[in-house]
């Protein structure tokens, strides 16, 4: 059977359970050749005799013509062939809760690592090199590291591994490997046998960590009842999965000097926590009280690709013990939910020969249901071209996340035309229509319709804004002097500044609102709404302006409404425009 490993923090207690810890033993199996171990009182290497010496911190390096394994008990076993050199950093070996918690850098050469899935006993290793990290529970690889890359081939189980310096992560199962390197942000996956990822891609059971429970105005001891209700309740639904508590969390977070992320409640943080757990998913919750009412919500996040799956939220009248007669059914639903992660379907461009680039580019998209809505802004005093407010379909699309960055414009168009320098991950500006219509293309995407734009932006809403008749400064970035729905005004940035720093709307869509202006594909005309189809419109056959939506950096908080237009000589370049890329689901027509 297979086993789906969850995890259980509560990020609303603080108190750490009394646990049986050690460090981990390990012994050195077999030498060949010249093997030299650092010495940090001598600062100098030293011959490896047989290992006795060694422990926490020690460092190894291979010769000519030479290996070294090293075995960990009882689950883990390294060897490193000539020219290598392996540090071992944190390990930590919980008795009580039989876990074991490993950290290796992989500083150079080639290794072949082999774990092995024990009956009651949950391994975390984490192998570092210079450009990638490496999540293990179960597998079997053989991996070659440099400086600027590493390449990991699988032969048996399934691991992670992520870019250090993008955060792109990806799994990497049986018969596959992954290409790491510090030149581009993306992990390139390609079968070793020739068939293509997508044909082998549902095979593995996904990793789930119930990440945390915060609390608002509830006992810690009540939401600590609660957050330990629900992972028995998880476990129960999903028989072959593995809970662990708050005390365990807690202490491989200590390993890693961690321990504060468990008061962080940012995507960032709950990212991060995901990371150290190897997870596919994580659960989150909160826990909150409005006068004498109670509400409970849970929320599915696929962590690879930073995408919220499922929401539930119930609502009990005074006494927070109701709560748990509604836990069942709300972890039933989840559980479910999890059917709904699968690997992401590259774009047609990215994928040749059984090869996909995990990348910015295929990682960092939404998919948009399509549905119904209604588009327009009712009248303002001032324009007229928003009118009438009437219903449109669209059909489904993916949209990025994101808005395109400096970084990610230069890596495909080879030129960063934005208005200042330095900050990679701002997004890209000053740049003309036919620009960013021509970047999305070589990516095999196009620009957004008006209308997909704005049935994304709105997410659901009918309000000013996504996050409903109110904005201010802590929500997107404008001129926030000049709030809007009685908040308080705050001193505006005055500049653009890195993609996503705000909560996304609910569908996942950061930076709608602000940050910058966004061109979309249609030709602009002020009296379009009054004769335009109610499916999929595209705007007017032809016209002298482009479609400019979502507000910036320098405009008033009316000028970032969901429904509010605005229209540019698509030559423009301004510090204040931007974009994102759609792309349609060529495979689902």
């Amino acid at each position: 059977m297979k086993r789906i490993l969850v995890g259980l923090i509560l990020l609303a207690g603080n108190a750490l359970a009394q646990n049986i810890v050690r460090p981990q033993r390990f012994t050195v199996t077999s030498i060949g050749g010249q093997v030299d171990l650092w010495d940090t009182g001598s600062s100098r290497w030293l011959p490896c005799i047989d290992g006795s010496q060694c422990g926490t911190g020690s460092l190894f390096a291979t010769r000519e013509s030479s290996s070294v394994q090293l075995t960990f008990e009882p689950a883990v076993m390294i060897t490193a062939k000539e020219n290598s050199r392996v540090k071992l950093n944190n390990f930590l070996v919980n008795e009580n809760k039989k876990m074991i918690r490993m950290q290796i850098a992989l500083e150079k050469g080639d290794f072949d690592v082999k774990t092995s899935g024990l009956q009651n006993i949950t391994l975390f290793l984490t192998l570092n090199t210079p450009v990638a990290v490496l999540q293990i529970h179960s597998a079997e690889a053989s991996i070659h590291v440099s400086s600027d890359s590493t390449v990991v081939n699988v032969k048996n189980g399934e691991l992670k591994a992520e870019n250090r310096s993008s955060q792109i992560k990806a799994a990497v199962r049986e018969k596959f490997s992954a290409v790491v390197t510090g030149k581009t942000p993306e992990v390139v996956v390609e079968s070793l046998s020739g068939v293509e990822l997508l044909q082998n891609a549902d095979s593995k059971e996904p990793t789930i960590a119930i990440l945390s429970i915060q609390s608002s105005g509830v006992s810690k001891g009540n939401a600590s009842n609660v957050a330990n209700y629900v992972a028995e309740k998880y476990q129960e639904v999903s028989s072959n999965s593995r809970v662990l508590y708050l005390d365990d969390i807690r202490e491989m977070l200590r390993v890693e000097n961690s321990e504060g992320m468990l008061d962080c409640f940012t995507d960032s943080c709950i990212s991060r926590i995901g990371g150290v757990l190897g997870a596919d998913l994580v659960i989150i919750g909160n826990l909150g009280q409005v006068g004498k009412n109670f509400l409970f919500s849970l929320k599915l996040i696929d962590v690879t690709r930073d995408k919220t799956l499922s929401r539930i939220t119930k609502t009990v009248e005074s006494d927070v013990g109701l709560i748990l007669n509604e836990i069942p059914g709300m972890v039933n639903k989840l559980a479910n939910a999890q059917e709904l992660i699968k690997p992401a379907k590259p774009a047609a461009s990215e994928t040749a020969g059984g090869k996909t680039a995990v990348s910015p580019f295929s990682e960092k998209e939404v998919w948009v249901n399509g549905g119904t809505f209604y588009m327009g802004l009712d009248f303002d005093g001032k324009s007229f071209d928003a009118l009438p407010v009437h219903t449109v379909s669209v059909s489904g699309f993916y949209l990025d996340k994101y808005e395109v960055t400096r970084a990610e414009f230069e890596k495909v168009m080879g030129v960063n035309p934005s208005s200042s320098r330095g900050c990679e991950k701002c997004p890209v500006e000053n740049v003309t229509w036919d620009e960013a219509d021509q970047y999305c293309r070589k990516l095999g995407k196009r620009l957004p319709s008006e209308a997909e734009w704005e049935y994304a932006c709105r997410a659901g809403t009918t309000s000013k804004f996504h996050y409903g008749d109110v904005l201010s400064g802590e929500m997107a970035n404008f001129d926030s002097k000049s709030s809007f729905g009685g908040v308080p005004a705050t001193t505006p940035r005055k500049r653009s500044i890195p993609v996503g720093e705000f909560k996304p709307n609910a569908w996942g869509l950061h930076d709608m609102h602000g940050n910058v202006a966004e061109w979309c594909y249609d030709w602009y005309d002020a009296a379009y709404y009054g004769n335009s189809p109610d499916k999929n419109p595209k705007g007017p056959g032809d016209g002298k302006l482009k479609v400019v939506r979502g507000g910036s950096w320098n405009g008033a908080a009316t000028t970032l409404f969901s429904g509010k237009r605005f229209a540019y000589n698509p030559q423009m370049r301004l510090s204040s425009i931007g974009f994102r890329c759609a792309k349609d689901d060529y495979g689902n027509k």
